[in-house]
């Protein structure tokens, strides 16, 4: 019953800050919190960019506007190129206690289900709740390499990139998966069948398969909780 902050860093290929400082610092804040965040990359018009995570990167980029790149956040704090602002965040979320948790379980499909990922989410709640949640599946590379621009170096063509978020098997702000009064304890799960084959450059070996749980707010979505990286 603990409670996952999301750390998102905004990333190009094609900025030298991002390959200078910003890649190893986000890779500093993974290492510093292991089990303890959901990490990841989304990338904006780069050499990572395809109409499988494009609409990603709209859609957070919408929610939490952003001045530049790199660009870090925690949940919904804003820190800017301040990546070491979210160490507070990370522990002030930890310590919280959620109203919700959610968890993912996926095997490589063979058979009828070759070339595809087979999915369960699964929620849980530990407060008894009034509201409609939607359960969010992304993709991600845990490491992949891709040339990078470096301020003062240049382009290294063999940059090794980490949590990269690659495509999105729900809409952006996930899938309905409860509503209405929900009582403590409640258990509820969805199911998905999704092709791997979609993902540019796909590495089965290096494949994140990680969740967030959203609760509608009006016209917008609130974060509730996610799966950390593993």
């Amino acid at each position: 019953e603990s409670s996952v902050p999301v750390v998102i860093d905004v990333y190009a290929t094609w900025c030298g800050p991002c390959g200078d400082w910003g890649g190893p610092a986000f890779v500093s804040d993974c290492d510093g919190n292991p089990g303890k965040i959901l990490a990841f990359t989304i990338q904006t018009n780069d050499d990572f960019t395809t109409p499988a995570n494009a609409d990603v990167f709209d859609a957070f980029s919408t929610k939490w506007p952003y001045g530049g790149t790199p660009n870090f956040q925690c949940n919904d704090v804003i820190l800017g190129v301040n990546d070491a602002g979210m160490y507070p965040e990370v522990a002030t979320k930890n310590a919280s206690s959620p109203d919700a948790g959610i968890g993912i379980h996926w095997t490589i499909g063979a058979g009828n289900n070759a070339g595809k990922f087979n999915i369960n989410v699964y929620v849980k709640f530990f407060n008894t709740v009034n509201a409609e949640y939607f359960a969010g599946v992304y993709i991600l590379h845990k490491s992949i390499v891709k040339p990078q621009n470096v301020a003062g170096t240049g382009i290294v063509p063999d940059y090794l990139h980490h949590h990269v978020m690659m495509s999105h098997v729900t809409a952006v702000f996930g899938d309905p998966i409860a509503s209405g009064d929900i009582a403590a304890g409640k258990v509820f799960n969805l199911g998905f069948v999704f092709p791997y084959t979609d993902i540019p450059e796909v590495d089965l070996t290096k494949v994140e398969v990680v969740g967030i749980l959203w609760k509608k707010n009006g016209a917008n979505f609130d974060l509730v909780n996610v799966t950390p990286n593993v």
